[in-house]
């Protein structure tokens, strides 16, 4: 198997996502070792770095074709306001769909925390709401989840800062509290769904070019 999965409740010492109860979930190997690698890439770059989780989803009015034409849309119009800002912006995207005649979503984004201020996650958020509006050109709210609350409705920050400490700490970035929260956040971008009704040879998931 080309991209082999695996029951975890840790990858490599990192946490990942698990549920309250039952069996661990289980996991892509290869998307949790690129999620790592693009959050360890931009922390190269930058000695912050500001984590962000939110998904994109379609109206259910009607049954949307090409939905990936409406995503690169997004893209386009999204990555462009957040270069302006100089945040650069690096990100992985997972296509998914279960119980609907539209697929969805999941984004999460990395920013130059240097430049995005952690406060404004918030509105970070709404941009790219009302940017997916643009996108799929429609009036309806609601259309963006800001994954800002877990299953149960207890509520989970808009945003995490990640911040590289200084080397003569001799602390490794990645065993700090925002660092593994992150990396568990975007664990979920990696969970093997056996619902998805997206074929299996169809691609799903998408890593900017940070994450070479």
């Amino acid at each position: 198997m080309r991209n082999p999965i695996k029951q975890l409740i840790e990858f490599e010492g990192l946490p990942v996502l698990t549920p309250r109860y039952g069996e661990p979930y289980w996991y892509y190997m290869n998307y949790l070792s690129n999620n790592r690698n693009l959050l360890n890439a931009m922390l190269e770059q930058h000695s912050k770095v500001l984590s962000l989780r939110f998904d994109l989803r379609f109206p259910e009015t009607a049954c949307w074709e090409e939905p990936m034409s409406y995503l690169l849309k997004f893209l386009d119009l999204f990555r462009r306001w957040l270069v302006t800002c100089e945040f650069d912006p690096q990100y992985v995207i997972r296509m998914e769909q279960k119980t609907s005649i539209n697929p969805h979503f999941h984004v999460a984004l990395l920013l130059n925390g240097n430049k995005a201020n952690e406060a404004n996650s918030y509105y970070y958020k709404q941009v790219a709401e009302q940017t997916w509006e643009n996108a799929v050109r429609t009036n309806m709210t609601g259309l963006v989840d800001y994954c800002d609350r877990d299953k149960l409705g207890y509520p989970l920050p808009e945003g995490i800062l990640i911040v590289r400490p200084p080397e003569r700490t001799g602390i490794k970035v990645q065993t700090t509290l925002e660092y593994q929260a992150a990396f568990k956040a975007v664990s979920y971008l990696a969970k093997y769904v056996p619902e998805d009704e997206i074929p299996s040879v169809q691609r799903k998931v998408f890593y900017s070019l940070c994450n070479r």
